[in-house]
């Protein structure tokens, strides 16, 4: 408690925006933290000096790996089994960080799940589902936790994890592209809301990083075994692939102190970017094409 005491003494003391390192010493909160990208980016922080890391999934037991590397990395890991989409939930949680450190200073809003189906494929359960995870999940913990780093003063980050499907839309995959080009477009109008508080904003935009998503990915309107098939067929693509949750958590943990309005993950997703910037026609052609594996 005594260490947790003089984080928020010496938090309330300096600005985030300053000369001082933008992670160490710091207060980080990472949802959807059990594996992958969270994983990954909650060890980095820890890895880069972070004090404490806040670490949010669905159990604890899927938490139980990211609690290890973080405390061999050096940092205080605090273990919350809070699942995103449930707001109450989210509120007991920054209620509970509020009382400790007053406000983190580090939000990645990771938490998402896939999804590949065509618009007549996706049923309402399957757009409710998406919706809530990777885009509701994502405006409540930024209205929370940003709303506490707004009222503490001294600034913050807050990164909302995407992907390069907010910019390269696929008739295969319309669901996940709506929830990501709904992070980047909320992200950015945040970007520029909190801009007074110092409140650093970014969008994280990944390609294709060889997360568990791929196994995980829902096929809207697929039997179980055109799901299994399609999963380990994607699982097979990304393997080969093979640009890890760590190469990407280097580059997002990179960018803290960068301010990068969009941070692009991987060749792709780099690509991608400027082709949605200098190509628009190209990348509309592209999305006709069912990209489906």
């Amino acid at each position: 408690m005594t260490a947790i005491l003089d984080h928020v003494a010496a938090t309330a003391r300096a600005a985030l925006g300053g000369r001082r390192d933008p992670i160490r010493g710091r207060v980080a909160l990472v949802t959807g933290a059990g594996a992958g990208i969270g994983r990954a980016t909650a060890v980095e922080l820890a890895r880069r000096g972070a004090r404490v890391v806040i670490l949010v999934d669905l159990s604890l037991d899927r938490l139980a790996a990211t609690v290890a590397g973080v405390e061999a990395a050096g940092a205080q890991a605090l273990a919350r089994a809070v699942d995103v989409t449930d707001r109450a939930g989210m509120a007991r949680l920054a209620d509970e960080v509020g009382s400790l450190f007053g406000a983190v200073d580090i939000l990645v809003n990771n938490a998402g799940i896939g999804m590949a189906g065509r618009l007549l494929e996706t049923d309402d359960a399957n757009w409710d589902r998406i919706i809530d995870i990777n885009l509701r999940s994502v405006i409540t913990g930024t209205t929370l936790f940003g709303g506490q780093m707004a009222r503490r003063g001294g600034g913050g980050v807050i990164l909302n994890v995407a992907s390069a499907s907010a910019f390269l839309p696929n008739k295969a995959m319309v669901a996940y592209s709506t929830t990501k080009a709904a992070v980047l477009g909320f992200t950015e109008s945040v970007r520029a809301d909190l801009a007074d508080q110092r409140i650093r904003v970014s969008t994280v935009c990944p390609g294709f990083v060889n997360t568990d998503i791929a196994t995980s990915t829902v096929y809207a309107g697929a039997s179980e075994d055109e799901q299994d098939r399609a999963r380990r067929r994607a699982a097979k693509a990304y393997s080969l692939r093979n640009y890890t949750p760590d190469k990407a958590a280097r580059v997002i943990a990179g960018s803290i102190g960068a301010d990068k309005p969009v941070v692009l993950v991987g060749a792709e997703s780099r690509l991608g970017y400027a082709a949605s910037r200098l190509a628009p026609p190209l990348v509309r052609l592209i999305a006709r094409y069912d990209l489906r594996l």
